[in-house]
């Protein structure tokens, strides 16, 4: 007996050693995979990525399996070589079919269609997209479902039709927003930026490149934040802000160089060069064409090694030196051909994958037949290892259990803690309704009251006294005051609901309500509006009024501002607000952390109209711009 329990003990500590390594194995292999792709180390991720394939052959894990396909994928995806690419991403895609997983088959469609858009195969890579964006709609996937609006967006941009880009790059944004991932927000705003740049629309490119900045240098991000530096340097070297373009582009590459990203070091130099050839300092551009070569030939990007020669060429053949345009030409047609042969050979590659596949499946099948053989010598060791195996499940059954019951517990909270952020917000809304309601009773009092007073002595003072002159005199102050009366009447009730905003719409409600404010205070408004011809929904049309009177209420009070701007322009999906004043500047810290119902107020109100709020401010510095982005449906 007691040598049984020893040997039960011995094969207990033999399968969860097995186990652990296992899990220890795959996740060393997978965390280096995650850093090559960062850095776009193409070569190495396959290697990896190899070894990833075929530990999972061995241990039988599909899953596992998966992911090594989808990175062998990605692997080729990085070097340009499509075809091959795509044999890889269809087996991850049958795989995670055969598993009923919904979410990784939609990423496989994505990978595969993102593999044919580069080829220019657009009716595949629509196939695709779509099928990808049924996976993502039946899971309810947000960020899935903006990758593949992301996709859609790159098609048309492709195809030069920039404004159809913006709108699908834009649906990506809200999307995005919504799933709150903080990286393909960043990367919807950069390519809503590209659009707008083809588009020539300057102004909105930068406001959005400066948001994309703002939004990773606050949160520390440094892997993606390249790629806006990039763009702006793009902006302002199209502009011809050639300092400002250099500055972008310099940031951009201490941005790439942190990460060691030679694909970005890669594709950055060709920028830098163009830079400076438009600068006409030829020596340094046709170093930074060398450089982007070097970069490209180190990673394997076919296609950036041809645009770092194709630029060569015609940089020395411009210099007049032919020698060198025509070394460099006959290199930029080699690695052309080079990309076009590997393409051709799509069909090769994918029987010689085949046929690999098959020998690894013949050599599982036979170390199978082998663990079989060992388990018939030993027919009470199998049931030993099913009965562990039992133990085993009933152990994750009882942790998914307690699991399932914290996660329970968390969602409880998470339930009570939106119910508490909502009962403030209806809080907000009920104390500034108190508020005005005082306001309007205090009116109503202070004012009124008095001159229903006085309208009632002149009337007594009327019927005391027969003399004709007298009672003249006092009709006429009697009329005076109920003048008053009706001027006072028509100020509270444009207070409450501004006649305009009723029945002339919000831009010239704003107009009227700078016009007045202008005329009884030192702040001088003016207003300009784009693309607002169309009337908003009413709801929308009073939230926005009451926030831009909000923010203009704390402007007059705290800020000693002697001038203010306001600017609505319209657009097809959004409208965009901007308010600028000349005042003094202040902590953002003082606003948010305010008690007051003011700040609640316009936060509220911008919840309640999905409103995006930015306010650039700094203590010391004159000046602050309170921005609103407001999608429209």
């Amino acid at each position: 007996m007691h040598v049984n329990l020893t040997k039960l003990f011995a094969v207990f500590c033999f399968l969860l050693f097995h186990i652990y390594s296992f899990a220890n194995q795959q996740d060393t292999l997978l965390e280096a995979i995650k850093a090559h792709l960062a850095k776009h180390e193409a070569a190495e991720m396959e290697t990896d990525a190899l070894k990833l394939l075929q530990f999972s052959d061995l241990e039988n894990d599909m899953e596992t399996k998966a992911e090594a396909l989808k990175f062998l994928g990605i692997s080729k995806h990085l070097q340009a070589k499509y075809d091959s690419a795509i044999v890889w991403y269809n087996q991850a895609l049958n795989l995670c079919v055969e598993m009923n997983d919904t979410l990784n088959t939609g990423k496989a469609c994505l990978n595969i269609a993102t593999c044919y858009n580069s080829k220019g195969d657009f009716e595949n890579a629509v196939k695709y997209a779509l099928l990808a964006l049924k996976s993502f709609e039946e899971i309810d996937d947000k960020n899935g479902q903006g990758r593949v609006q992301n996709l859609l967006g790159i098609f048309n941009f492709h195809r030069h039709e920039f404004e159809s880009a913006y709108d699908y790059f834009s649906k990506y944004n809200i999307l995005a927003i919504e799933s709150k991932d903080t990286g393909e927000i960043v990367s919807s705003l950069n390519n809503m930026a590209s659009a707008l740049h083809e588009l020539n629309n300057y102004t909105r490119e930068r406001q959005l490149l400066k948001q994309s900045i703002a939004i990773q240098e606050s949160q520390g991000q440094s892997i993606r934040i390249g790629s806006a530096y990039e763009n702006m340097g793009i902006l302002y070297m199209d502009t011809d802000s050639l300092e400002l373009a250099n500055l972008y582009f310099s940031k951009a590459v201490n941005s790439y160089s942190i990460n060691n990203n030679t694909h970005d070091l890669a594709r950055i130099a060709l920028n830098t060069g163009l830079l400076k050839k438009k600068q006409k300092k030829y020596s340094g551009a046709a170093t930074d064409y060398q450089y982007s070569l070097a970069f490209s030939k180190e990673g394997g990007f076919l296609k950036l090694q041809e645009e770092a020669l194709q630029k060569l060429a015609l940089l020395y053949e411009e210099q007049g030196d032919f020698k060198n345009a025509y070394r460099n030409n006959v290199l930029f047609l080699e690695v052309r051909d080079s990309i076009l042969n590997t393409e051709n050979q799509a069909s090769i590659n994918k029987l010689m994958i085949e046929f690999e596949t098959e020998k690894k499946e013949r050599l599982i099948a036979q170390k199978d037949l082998e663990i079989a053989e060992k388990n018939l010598e030993s027919h009470h060791k199998t049931l030993i290892i099913l009965l562990l195996i039992g133990i085993i499940i009933i152990l994750l059954l009882f942790s998914f259990a307690v699991y399932s019951r914290i996660k329970i517990r968390q969602e409880r909270r998470l339930n009570e803690e939106r119910l508490k952020m909502k009962q403030l917000q209806m809080n907000v809304v009920l104390e500034s309704q108190e508020s005005e309601r005082k306001r309007f009773a205090q009116d109503l009092h202070d004012g009124f009251g008095q001159l229903i007073t006085a309208v009632k002595l002149l009337l007594g003072q009327m019927n005391d006294t027969n003399e004709k002159d007298k009672r003249l005199e006092l009709a006429i102050k009697s009329n005076d005051v109920l003048d008053t009366m009706h001027s006072q009447l028509r100020e509270i009730a444009h207070n409450l609901m501004p006649e305009q905003l009723i029945n002339e719409g919000l831009a010239t409600a704003l107009k009227e309500y700078a016009t007045r404010i202008s005329r009884h205070s030192n702040l001088a408004i003016e207003v300009n509006t784009f693309g607002m011809e169309k009337r908003l929904n009413q709801s929308i049309e009073v939230n926005i009024y009451r926030i831009i009177q909000e923010w203009i209420n704390n402007v007059i009070k705290y800020s000693g501002a002697k001038k203010l701007s306001i600017q609505l322009t319209g657009y097809e999906t959004e409208i965009n607000i901007l308010i600028e004043d000349n005042g003094v500047g202040f902590e953002m810290e003082t606003l948010t952390q305010s008690s007051g119902w003011g700040w609640k107020n316009i936060q509220s109100r911008l919840e309640a109209i999905n409103g995006i709020l930015e306010i650039d401010t700094r203590l010391g510095i004159p000046g602050t711009s309170f921005i609103i982005d407001l999608p429209i449906v």
